[in-house]
């Protein structure tokens, strides 16, 4: 089972000594095991007596198996035979207990709608399950976008006019997954993801120095394979990237009213925005930069939400978003701060 060979290379990097075993003679993976046992099938009635020869004969301590059948047997033996014991609970819990957690986390942010003070004619249409699902598979993905910044997305989307949502700075892809759902939900329109994936602009001239000294060793195209990937399946003709930078990706935005990528082909746009997700590189001349290319284009009630406003490393984000409010107050009509997120609503 694929969770057997996750763990495997788990226990291996810690420096564990592991055997594998199973009942297939010839064993598809035996050979990635540095020792492998054959066991009797469970319901055979030699399989307590082998199992313990090669305990005792190579010094087992614990075993582990993610197969819920062949747990529960393993379980019996090792209430008779105490020298050994199963490494992980209950495979069946285990596998369940993402779900309801996803729940509960949906229940949440249902209950969080009136925290934001937003007013909208639409009505919740998300529904607690629509939410939970939201939350447990962007929960797969690796991302910065955590359940206070999901909560803040789900509650504003009713109060989202119908555009385009674009998303300036998307990595592995994470929150626009996110934005993709909801504005599917909402039928707010289709979503450009606009990053260029490169190791040149990762680099953030007044970052500290330990978040440049990181960004110089990722693998910015594993990070771009990583999003299609997470993408890829949900796709309805409704979302599609630029691998550009913010200003060279403005003016493609601007000429042509679809975009075209070999993976999402064709998808429309119309050219007005609903709402901007500024996440691209944290320096304050490219976050002004982002937002001086895109912003003109939000609609009236449109959201421009800038990523990182509360971040540790700089105040590129937050430097930029301030001057925003101070220079145009006028067409501010609601603003909060949620997973360190700010978020604006314009008039």
């Amino acid at each position: 089972m694929p969770q057997s060979l996750s763990f495997l290379e788990q226990a291996l990097g810690n420096g564990l000594e592991v055997i594998g075993a199973s009942s297939l003679r010839y064993d598809p993976h035996a050979n990635r095991y540095p020792v492998w046992k054959y066991l009797p099938y469970i319901s055979e009635a030699s399989f307590d007596e082998s199992l313990q020869l090669i305990i005792e004969s190579n010094n087992i301590s614990a075993i582990f198996s993610p197969n819920i059948v062949i747990w529960e047997r393993l379980n019996q033996f090792c209430i008779k035979y105490k020298k050994v014991r199963l490494l992980n609970p209950n495979p069946y819990d285990e596998q369940i207990k993402p779900y309801y957690s996803a729940l509960q986390l949906a229940e949440s942010v249902i209950n969080d709608e009136a925290s934001y003070g937003i007013k909208s004619s639409a009505s919740y249409m998300s529904t607690k399950l629509q939410i939970a699902s939201l939350i447990h598979h962007s929960s797969i993905m690796s991302g910065m976008c955590g359940i206070e910044k999901i909560s803040a997305l789900c509650n504003i989307f009713p109060c989202i006019p119908q555009g385009d949502i674009v998303e300036i700075g998307v990595w592995q892809g994470k929150s626009a997954f996110i934005l993709h759902v909801l504005s599917n939900i909402y039928k707010i329109g289709s979503v450009l993801c606009i990053d260029p994936w490169s190791s040149e602009e990762i680099i953030q001239p007044d970052a500290s120095n330990i978040v440049n000294d990181i960004s110089k060793s990722l693998n910015v195209d594993a990070a771009f394979t990583a999003f299609i990937l997470n993408i890829l399946p949900y796709s309805r003709g409704d979302i599609n990237y630029i691998r550009e930078t913010s200003s060279d990706a403005s003016k493609i935005y601007a000429g042509d009213n679809k975009i075209y990528s070999p993976e999402f082909g064709y998808v429309p746009f119309t050219g007005s925005i609903s709402l901007l997700h500024i996440d691209g590189n944290h320096s304050y001349i490219s976050v002004s930069r982002d937002l001086s290319n895109w912003c003109h284009l939000v609609v009236s009630q449109g959201w421009i939400i800038f990523d990182d406003y509360l971040w540790a490393y700089g105040s590129g984000p937050k430097d930029v978003a301030d001057e925003f409010i101070a220079q145009n107050p006028d067409i501010i009509h609601t603003s909060f701060v949620a997973g360190g997120a700010l978020f604006l609503q314009l008039v």
